[in-house]
């Protein structure tokens, strides 16, 4: 998930180096808003896992 949002991050800056304007810019930034959402998501998921001792 780092990766991808590191990815996305560079293509961001891709994008407002050359005026912002791109075809893409609205999937970049949906990327970057819900790539946090989901790593809270598996952060929550893992720790709702039963222990493995009990």
């Amino acid at each position: 998930m780092l990766a991808e949002r590191a990815t996305l991050e560079e293509i961001q800056r891709r994008i407002d180096e050359g005026g912002g304007h791109s075809p893409f810019a609205p999937a970049v930034d949906l990327g970057l808003r819900f790539s946090p959402v989901m790593e809270q998501w598996l952060r929550d998921q893992l720790e709702a896992l039963p222990d493995a001792d009990a």
